[in-house]
């Protein structure tokens, strides 16, 4: 997935994969699948946070506070569930049929059936 999209998809990612160890108790569960001509990362921790988007943001010089709301901005579609052991934070981003096309293959490649399972995100925290 190449350009800004690639670029935008990817940070957005890093956000949420920061949140889950900073605040979703320190590790979590990523899922990446494509789904046609769409890729699908959802970030699954054990955090009590809400399923509703921040809307007020920390002022200017306030470090942190941020990545839930730069995810939205990155990728025009954060999705926030809620569920009884944590939260799920999902991101998405259309393909181009190229780009679809060669995910898939790669896929097919490795057996994965379009899925990428990086379990236990322990560890890096910035």
């Amino acid at each position: 997935m190449p350009g800004d999209d690639g670029d935008d998809f990817v940070l957005a990612v890093h956000e949420l994969v920061t949140n889950a160890v900073r605040h979703g108790g320190g590790s979590g569960h990523l899922d990446l699948r494509q789904v046609d001509d769409v890729l699908v990362c959802e970030v699954t921790d054990h955090g009590a946070g809400t399923d509703a988007l921040p809307v007020d943001l920390p002022p200017a010089h306030v470090p942190g506070g941020r990545g839930l709301w730069l995810a939205h901005q990155l990728t025009g579609a954060l999705m926030l569930t809620r569920r009884p052991d944590g939260i799920t934070a999902t991101v998405s981003v259309r393909l181009t049929r190229q780009t679809a096309a060669v995910l898939a293959q790669q896929s097919a490649a490795v057996g994965g059936g379009g899925m990428v399972d990086a379990s236990a995100m322990e560890g890096e925290q910035e």
